[in-house]
């Protein structure tokens, strides 16, 4: 399988790249206005299994690896930002992440970029997710990133996967409640979709950027759009945060039984039962 992919899911799903002579982060251009802004350095990792509903039931992401940043609200909306919580976490199997906002009644879009080489920037065939909620039904996406398909050489263009052969692999789902805006995503590690999904393993780190874009209903650019980039802009090669896939393996018996086996990728309980007490990995 593929390694690992970025994406936007916005409206126009093109995203101009930086060009060979792009100015490098911390210059500044004609107009003394800095390219890039200066973003944090975030790693994130944790392990645990979440049931794609919108809720953020409790205990269910207590093993998760979490950042808190500030969002930007549309000019519509009085502007300034919001707080958000960013979650992440897998299993054997999937790649979950969750974003919860402090905001209702409005569009709420979270998109992620995966920096597949892990070097700053895109590559064709770069996996991406994300979803919509709002007025209108939830929208879960999954696309890469080319510049065939009648892309301009100058962009990067987003494509979903099955426009072009693929698939559309994962979950999302979202819920407006006490103020709250949550959202919850799911990508598998290693789906059958080479040409356009990543392909992830304990141990391995993927860079990551996630476009959050808050929308006033009903509106339009730019007044009703609040875009903020979380760590930073996915062109921007130090723009990428860092999730590292966590080792996920059954700590007792009794999270072997029940069917809980299959969440691990044993072949049986039998089997899972051994690691517990042995050790012994023959999955």
């Amino acid at each position: 399988m593929k390694s690992l992919a970025p994406v936007v899911l916005s409206a126009a799903w093109v995203l101009a790249s930086c060009s060979d002579d792009a100015i490098s982060p911390g210059v500044t251009t004609d107009d003394l206005t800095p390219r890039f802004h200066v973003v944090p350095d975030v790693t994130l990792t944790g392990s645990g299994t979440a049931t794609i509903d919108g809720v953020l039931s409790p205990g269910e992401w207590d093993g998760a690896g979490s950042v808190a940043f500030p969002a930007t609200l549309p000019a519509e909306e009085g502007g300034g930002t919001t707080p958000a919580i960013l979650y992440v976490m897998n299993d054997a199997a999937n790649l979950y992440l969750a974003v919860v906002v402090r905001r209702v009644g409005a569009v709420t879009n979270p998109a992620f970029e995966f920096d597949d080489a892990h070097d700053g920037t895109f590559t064709e065939g770069d996996d991406g997710i994300g979803m919509s909620i709002g007025p209108y039904e939830v929208d879960f996406r999954d696309v890469f990133r080319t510049q065939e398909y009648g892309c301009p050489e100058w962009a990067w263009c987003g494509f979903s996967d099955v426009d072009h052969g693929g698939s559309t692999d994962g979950a999302g789902a979202g819920t407006v409640s006490g103020g709250f805006t949550y959202t919850e995503l799911a990508h598998p590690l290693d789906s059958a979709d080479d040409p356009f999904d990543f392909s992830l393993a304990p141990g391995d780190v993927i860079g990551f950027s996630l476009l959050l874009r808050l929308m006033t209903a009903g509106s339009t650019w730019p007044d009703g759009f609040g875009d903020t980039w979380f760590p930073g802009e996915a062109w921007n090669p130090a723009g990428y945060g860092h999730i590292l896939v966590s080792a996920f393996d059954p700590l007792t018996k009794d999270d072997c039984r029940n069917g809980g086996w299959e969440a691990f990728r044993f072949k049986n309980q039998g089997q899972c039962i051994r690691f517990v007490e042995t050790g012994s990995d023959r999955r």
